[in-house]
């Protein structure tokens, strides 16, 4: 493993660096991670590989990212504080941090070092895991992660520092709970707002992955993350919600409850500009006052360019968590630009990608797809989400200005000028009729930016 673009959470998380680690030794029977890549070591010469760029410079895409002041992701795959990785994270921060590299993490805290290192470096996001707040759970199934009075005080101490910390319920196991309430009260009275919530998953091969022993050690875990839907969910929910009630802003699937999950990140912390689904709703939300938005690519395409232009095969690697289903279709997956891997991002209707959440769906106009003048469909977005993933347009906005990151402060990314300009279809018999495209919503729509009807019940 070793310093790389960071693709697998592409509109999830706003981090876009991350170095992965050797295995990790807290050894948590349920890390994909380590199921997926038991072997896995961290390249020490990726080091001596980042700082030759500082002093001979690189148009490697990690390093312009660096030069732009992202920070690097301390990780998802292992984690940083794990006696496996102390020496590694340690000699990181101690080389990069002179040259203004910043660090965000994923941990479960660890090694008391490399806690306050952590502690100690300018404010950053640190998303802590916290999991059980029974020992013996905790050693069973978590036998070299700290333990949860360890952890706590560990996010004490980061609050103190003036860190943007964001709890990680991941699992999020109910039964493995004494109190979970009480244990939030206590962070909600060091200030802490944010959480990341998952329930339980192991997949057939993750599952296989496992020992015998191990299999036979923890057998409740798989019986439990192999069922479609948790025999808990009931119990999953109403913690969420008495969570929900103290204040919390809760994310998971790509979205938070309150949206701005990530506002912290750029607004505080200073990170340059990364886009996410839960910023996307919520800046369509405030565009269209709180009904709505249809929005075409090429919008979305300037609202989310994070200004990288050189053409790179990388972008490809952001279609991972699809690509299968691309190629299955008889396409190839190639893309040399962040707008042409969010082209394949925006077909949500024919491949799992982020967009295939409640919060977005096709427009309808006369029984087909309401589209751009290229014929690419338009998407609506709703931070109360669809009922169905298609919707009238009738009941949605449309906008004539572009969509401002509300985020920040920033200025909108393109101007009404720079807009491209959308024109009336052509004839019934033009090569426009066969495809309605937004200059066909009713001018009314158009003229005052808003829908006359009612949005949908989510």
């Amino acid at each position: 493993m070793s310093l790389r673009i960071y693709t697998g959470e592409y509109l999830i998380s706003p981090a876009l660096l991350h170095f992965g680690g050797n295995w990790c030794t807290h050894g948590c029977a349920y890390c994909f991670a380590n199921l997926n890549k038991p072997d896995r070591v961290s390249e020490p010469n990726d080091i001596a590989r980042v700082l030759k760029w500082f002093d001979t410079g690189s148009t490697a895409m990690e390093f312009e990212l660096l030069k732009m002041g992202h920070p690097i992701l301390m990780s998802n795959d292992s984690d940083p504080c794990a006696k496996s990785n102390a020496a590694i994270h340690r000699c990181i921060v101690e080389a990069l941090s002179p040259l203004g590299v910043r660090f965000a993490y994923q941990t479960r805290g660890g090694v008391p070092e490399e806690e306050q290192r952590i502690i100690d470096q300018a404010p950053t996001m640190v998303y802590v895991s916290l999991t059980t707040d029974d020992e013996m759970v905790r050693q069973r199934h978590e036998p070299g992660a700290p333990p949860h009075a360890q952890r706590m005080q560990f996010i004490r101490r980061l609050r103190e520092a003036g860190h943007m910390v964001v709890i990680g319920l991941n699992p999020f196991v109910p039964k493995w709970w004494g109190d979970v309430d009480a244990c939030f009260e206590q962070l909600a009275g060091w200030g802490v707002t944010h959480v990341w919530h998952q329930a339980m998953h192991l997949s057939r091969w993750q599952i296989s992955a496992m020992s015998e022993k191990a299999r036979a050690k923890h057998s409740d875990l798989i019986d439990y993350a192999s069922k479609k839907v948790a025999p808990d969910a009931k119990d999953y929910a109403a913690a969420l919600d008495r969570i929900e009630a103290m204040g919390f802003n809760l994310f998971s699937g790509g979205v938070s409850n309150k949206l701005g999950f990530w506002d912290e990140w750029f607004d505080r912390l200073g990170y340059p500009w990364s886009p996410t689904v839960d910023a996307l709703v919520r800046d369509c939300d405030l565009a269209a006052g709180g009904q709505p938005l249809a929005i075409d690519l090429a919008e979305f395409n300037a609202w989310a360019d994070i200004g990288l232009k050189r053409p790179r095969a990388i972008w490809k690697e952001f279609l991972n968590g699809f690509g299968r289903s691309v190629r299955n279709a008889g396409e190839d997956t190639r893309a040399h630009s962040q707008a042409e891997a969010n082209a394949f991002i925006w077909r949500f209707d024919e491949f799992p990608t982020r967009f295939r959440h409640a919060c977005f769906a096709r427009v309808l106009y006369d029984d087909a797809h309401a589209a751009d003048l290229d014929g690419v469909p338009l998407m609506a977005v709703s931070k109360d989400g669809f009922a169905e993933w298609e919707v009238g347009h009738s009941d949605v906005t449309f906008l004539n200005h572009p969509l401002e990151r509300k985020c920040d402060g920033r200025e909108p990314l393109c101007s009404t000028e720079e807009q491209r300009q959308v024109q009336h279809a052509q004839g019934p018999d033009g090569p426009q009729a066969q495809r309605p495209v937004l200059a066909e919503v009713p001018r009314h729509l158009a003229e005052s930016g808003a829908a006359e009807a009612a949005p949908p019940q989510a």
